[in-house]
């Protein structure tokens, strides 16, 4: 739904609610998302979407909830990532 509301012209911001969601959802992200623009010759756009998500050790999630995707995400064309630097920005 991102995709479409983007590409409409919105803004779309989701939320997944740990990192390890995110590849269910990869293909879209990646394949559909990240290469809209590339793939429809410079016609289209959907860069108004936004994912958040929290990434990396959470503590007590063990292996479902402790995975830190964003170097797959950082390597891909068309995926901007940004990390705040610490807790307090």
């Amino acid at each position: 739904m991102a995709i479409g509301y983007a590409s409409a012209g919105g803004t779309a911001i989701g939320e997944i609610q740990f990192g390890d969601y995110i590849f269910p959802a990869f293909d879209q992200i990646v394949n559909e998302m990240a290469k809209f623009r590339f793939r429809s010759g410079n016609q289209w756009n959907c860069g108004g979407v936004t994912l958040r998500t929290p990434v990396g050790a959470v503590g007590h999630g063990a292996l479902y909830h402790s995975q830190s995707p964003e170097a797959y995400l950082a390597h891909t064309p068309g995926i901007v990532v940004v990390m705040p630097r610490g807790p307090r920005c």
